[in-house]
């Protein structure tokens, strides 16, 4: 029933039938079937999650939280989200193949590098920044703090933060 839902980590599916007053060795051994069948993968999670969050424009910071919150251990810090994009590729084409068209029309891109297939996490800030407050550069002091909250609590680097309210898409 969960999983028919939605994609779940391995904790969360603990937790809800634990919550369920369910025998705890029955749930490993469901939990193990479940893997072992691949109904269940917290790698396939992950990379849902990232995906989402990389639509959604968030930066890795916010990112990596969502991952915790759901009780993903496959990603350890924010600094790795980038490999973890490189090395299951496979599952981010999509979005790669949809920036490389963007690209070419001048349309807002899902912010990934042509080059070399990783995320630019500056173009990510500077499309959430000018989705949320225009294309116009901030010039006042309150503006630009207002604007480098917002960045923060995307999920953004503070570099990345101070580089993005100097640009705009063009």
């Amino acid at each position: 029933y969960y999983l028919g839902r939605r994609e779940q980590s391995q904790h969360e599916l603990r937790e809800k039938l634990l919550a369920k007053d369910c025998d705890p060795a029955s749930v490993e051994a469901l939990l193990q079937e479940f893997i072992d069948e691949g109904y269940q993968s917290d790698e396939r999670m992950t990379c849902a999650l990232i995906k989402e969050g990389i639509g959604k424009k968030y930066g890795t910071i916010r990112i990596y939280q969502i991952l915790k919150k759901h009780g993903l251990t496959t990603v350890t810090s924010a600094n790795q989200i980038n490999r973890w994009i490189d090395e299951h590729s496979d599952f981010f084409n999509d979005l790669i193949l949809n920036d490389i068209e963007d690209h070419d029309e001048k349309k807002p891109s899902n912010g990934f590098d042509n080059d070399n297939y990783e995320v630019n996490w500056l173009i990510q800030a500077i499309e959430a920044r000018v989705r949320k407050f225009g294309d116009a550069i901030p010039t006042d002091p309150k503006e630009k703090a207002r604007q480098l909250r917002f960045l923060q609590y995307r999920g953004f680097d503070m570099g990345i933060c101070f580089d993005a309210i100097k640009y705009d898409l063009d």
